[in-house]
């Protein structure tokens, strides 16, 4: 898929979801863009997982394995991992706002981000 075809797909879900969250869509379509590379990666097609979810033990819906790169003990390594995996891409983008929407005074409208760029730095002062 192409750029401005993912954003033609994904776009009127994450514009719904900025007016329920308050978490800025265009915030949304370049977080997934970025995990997902524009909704071509093997997790995004199999998994409907544009986001990079993994499954931790709350997670009770179906779980895809795939490797995934991580740093253990000062060097890269392949390890399985865990993936949520989702019906369609917006319940991805559905459950997504609704961790921001549980995380109370973090989440997006209460920190007053109106934009991408103050989403991004709001953000990693948050992390």
């Amino acid at each position: 898929m192409d750029v401005s075809g993912f954003s033609d797909t994904i776009g009127p879900g994450t514009k719904a979801l900025a007016r329920v969250t308050g978490a800025p869509a265009s915030f949304t379509v370049a977080e997934a863009a970025l995990e997902s590379g524009w909704g071509s990666s093997q997790l995004a097609c199999q998994g409907k997982n544009l986001l990079g979810v993994k499954a931790d033990s709350s997670w009770h819906g179906d779980v895809l394995v795939l490797n995934t790169r991580e740093f253990l003990h000062a060097t890269w390594v392949m390890v399985p991992a865990r993936w949520q995996k989702y019906a369609g891409w917006q319940a991805c983008m559905d459950d997504h706002a609704a961790f921001w929407h549980q995380q109370g005074d973090r989440t997006y409208g209460p920190c007053g981000w109106s934009c991408g760029s103050s989403a991004c730095v709001g953000l990693y002062w948050m992390l």
